[in-house]
């Protein structure tokens, strides 16, 4: 080929050609040694990322972005590779959406590549073959899990936009082989179409490996037998740094800032346990939990003891009801983006749960107008449920905001969330009195002209827009911190999860800001 010809034309009449053939045979076995074991090694990853998906509940998305890789049985065992990667993301309920990172691609010799000049267009059309060869693996990843593959354009937005849309809603089949011939094989194919509707296609996994359960049984007993030999301590502190949040024991976290005086930021992290009780019997439960910054360095950490009462824990009527207890820790952090994880234990029945959650402290020094997190569901509460738990039976109450961020149908959700950095009108010149050094009441600063508007989005659609309303400021109201606080029916709203987007406008300042925060209606 172009090369052996290349190789006899540097190396004049008297090299031997077996030499020449030789080297060329030599590099490209070189090459496709050195791509094989990137191969190898970027399906190993993401067999593993399957396998660990399967801790997670419900369905999940993957966009696998790649430049494309061959599949040679000859040499490599990729083929097999990628059926366990299938089977996997089946198991683990995992659709993949497979992405050409090369975008569109001639081939073709241009100003861009280093692609050696060519006067028999030998090169160009192995180039044009081997592009679709490249992309089989891709495609065969998206089909296989019931996704789309997206090859040979350089517009990703709509693409990553239609496929968060069309993923959202999915029906959950189940499937049991009813014969021994369904249950032999390796390799099992699954078939769907819907009866009377040949208009409509149907897309979802087309195979597992039967073998596979039985191949993870020993790994899942091993598992099992070392969670019963760890210590508590140790089971907390692992369920703590799992990749993924433990369901044992149902835990939930919620992340608000505000800016206090004289403490600046303070971020809250409320921890919620949701438990079965029964009459006449108390609940123990210990909390761990961490902040990281941005470089995953623990910047804050809290342990902790909830301890509810009996009477606190059982209710009335049934032997056994669900409840919930709420741990608030508050820590003065500096701007920037955090991380906190937080991990509980039962002291009874050893069940542990975990959760994690991002967010970002904006800097106020930079006199942008800003909103503190919006603090939904506030209601009076026992004055301990803070601290230890809603389920309290003292009679000093507090402000408690929701953690799980559920209500009922036909309800109002109540929220709170405090504006920073609103511009006041600068006073006139001031006359003073050489006797009582006060200022003329006529020339006291006007108050900020703010503006604010309360929206909730369903699907990224508006289903409630309420209008713009101005603030009502008290008198004495320090314009660096102005809080707001109100109420919106949530009863024309069916069950669903929602997004409450509260937005508000500076008038005087020319400068909007805007905060979310997401709930469900159940």
């Amino acid at each position: 080929g172009y090369f052996y010809a290349a190789c006899m034309s540097r190396n004049g009449q008297f090299y031997p050609p077996s030499a020449c053939a030789l080297e060329v045979r030599s590099r490209a076995k070189a090459i496709v040694g050195a791509s094989t074991s990137i191969t190898r090694n970027t399906l190993s990853s993401l067999e593993s990322l399957m396998r660990s998906s399967a801790q997670l509940a419900g369905r999940k998305l993957v966009f696998f972005v790649s430049d494309g890789f061959f599949v040679d049985n000859k040499t490599s065992n990729v083929s097999d590779r990628l059926q366990r990667i299938t089977d996997a993301a089946v198991r683990a309920g995992v659709v993949i959406y497979t992405i050409d990172a090369r975008g569109l691609v001639s081939g073709s010799l241009d100003a861009t590549g280093s692609t050696p000049f060519d006067m028999d267009g030998r090169l160009e059309m192995a180039n044009l073959n081997s592009i679709p060869a490249s992309q089989d693996a891709l495609n065969m990843l998206a089909a296989e899990t019931g996704g789309r593959a997206l090859r040979n354009t350089n517009v990703i937005g709509p693409f990553v936009s239609r496929t968060v849309k069309e993923t959202a809603r999915y029906y959950l089949l189940a499937w049991r082989p009813e014969s021994d011939e369904q249950r032999q094989g390796k390799f099992r194919r699954v078939e769907v179409n819907i009866k009377g509707r040949p208009e409509l296609s149907v897309r979802l996994s087309r195979g597992f490996i039967e073998t596979a359960t039985k191949t993870q049984t020993p790994s899942a007993e091993k598992s099992a037998t070392r969670e019963k030999a760890a210590t508590p301590e140790s089971q907390l502190r692992d369920a703590l740094a799992a990749p993924h949040p433990k369901s044992s024991l149902p835990v939930m976290l919620d992340l608000n800032y505000i800016d206090a005086p004289k403490h600046g930021t303070i971020l809250t992290s409320s921890v919620q346990v949701s438990f079965e009780t029964e009459k006449e019997r108390a609940a123990t439960f210990d909390v761990l939990g961490v902040a990281l910054d941005d470089k995953g360095k623990p910047v804050a950490d809290f342990k902790t003891r909830l301890n509810v009462s009996a009477l606190a824990a059982s209710g009335s009527g049934d032997d056994a009801e669900r409840s919930d207890v709420i741990y608030n820790h508050r820590a003065p952090l500096a701007p920037g983006l955090y991380q906190v994880r937080v991990a509980a234990r039962d002291t009874q029945s050893g069940r542990t749960g975990s959760a994690m959650q991002w967010i970002e402290i904006p800097n106020l020094a930079s006199r942008e107008l800003a909103l503190s997190s919006l603090l939904v569901g506030l209601q009076d509460v026992p004055a301990s449920a803070g601290e230890g738990g809603r389920a309290s039976a003292q009679q000093e109450t507090q402000v408690q905001f929701s953690v799980d961020h559920r209500f009922a149908r036909g309800s109002r959700l109540r929220f709170l969330t405090f504006i920073y950095n609103a511009q006041a009108a600068r006073p006139a010149s001031a006359t003073r009195d050489d006797n009582d050094n006060s200022r003329d009441n006529s020339v006291a600063a006007d108050k900020p002209d703010l503006a604010l508007q309360v929206q909730i989005f369903r699907d990224d659609q508006p289903v409630v827009t309420l209008p713009l309303r101005k603030v009502s400021l008290q008198t004495d109201a320090d314009p660096a911190r102005l809080p707001y606080e109100a109420e919106i029916s949530l009863g024309s709203l069916p069950a669903g999860r929602y997004l409450l987007q509260v937005t508000v406008l500076d008038r005087r300042a020319k400068q909007s800001a805007t905060q979310r925060a997401r709930f469900e209606i159940v």
